[in-house]
Order: structure tokens, then sequence, then C-alpha cells
């Protein structure tokens, strides 16, 4: 027991060593030179594939087998929720309570196309979210604009659909 241990303290301790911070790279084309940058990375890709985001001048080398395993794998896990936060822009009951949150559905889904907007009955309630958001930080930005058009607005931690 004492052997083992010792050996898992010693696997540790050496795996930690051997550990080091991450730093961002930067190649400047027609140089050998590389600067570190130091700013943060946006991790917000929704709707964008990773090889539209890298840039020109970088050419990835993949079998084709992996780009559709992928594909698949994506596919398979859009229909299942995963936890993350909505921006609740309408919450009202009463007899035009219906008409109003379509109206505002609809006047979501023509300023921001590329978000989700869903609507729900929660009797008797009539709620509109917006977004599908992985972060609280992500859902900000949509936030501070929103909540301008809509003083009512709050974020709303959630069950989001896989990001496409």
């Amino acid at each position: 027991m004492k052997r083992f241990l010792i050996l898992a303290l010693a696997l540790v301790i050496g795996g930690g060593i051997s550990l080091k911070a991450q730093e961002i790279v930067e190649i400047q084309e027609g140089s050998d030179s590389l600067n570190t940058l130091s700013t943060v990375v946006d991790t917000d890709l929704l709707g964008k594939d990773i090889l539209t985001v890298i840039g020109p001048g970088v050419t990835i080398m993949q079998p084709e087998a992996l780009k559709e395993a992928f594909a698949k794998y994506v596919h398979s896990n859009a229909s299942k929720p995963m936890a993350g936060y909505r921006i609740r822009v309408f919450f009202e009951s009463g007899q035009n309570a219906r008409n109003k949150s379509l109206q505002v559905a609809h006047a979501l889904k023509k300023a921001y196309p590329r978000m989700g907007v869903y609507q729900s009955f929660d009797s008797p309630n009539f709620i509109v979210f917006l977004g599908d958001f992985r972060t609280r930080h992500d859902a900000m930005r949509t936030f501070n604009q929103v909540k301008a058009i809509y003083p009512t607005a709050m974020i709303m931690r959630q069950n989001i659909n896989y990001a496409r």
C-alpha cells in the first residue's frame, strides 16, 4: 500500500512539473519570428465553422472521414439539451398576452435572425425567450441591446439547444 501511495504521489508531482501555461502564438506572414499575444480568446463561435474562423493562409489537412464523423457527431447531439442561458424577453398573462407574445417573437426573429426565438405557455403566462447562450457572459452582450427595447427582459438559466 505504501509503495502504491509513493508511486501515485510521484506521478502527480512529476505530471505537475511538466505542465506549463498555454500561450497564444502568432506567426507573422513572411517572418520566422513568433509573437506571444496577451489577448483573450472569444469562445463564442455560435453558427460558425472553426475552419472559417481561423483565417486565410492556414491549411488544415485532414481525412474526409474525420470531417464526416464530426458532422455526424454534431448532428446526433443537436437534439440533446445542454445547460446554458436564454433571455426572457416577454412574460405576461391576460386577454391579449398571446397576441403580444406573437408580436414580440416576430420582432425578435426579424431583429436577430440567427438566434433562436422560443415561445412557451406556462399557465396563465405567455413567455418568449431569445437565444441559446453557453455562458452568462455571452448572453450579456445581447441582453444589453434587448434591455433597451424590452425593459423587463432578464437572463435565465435554462436547457438550451446544442450549438449548430
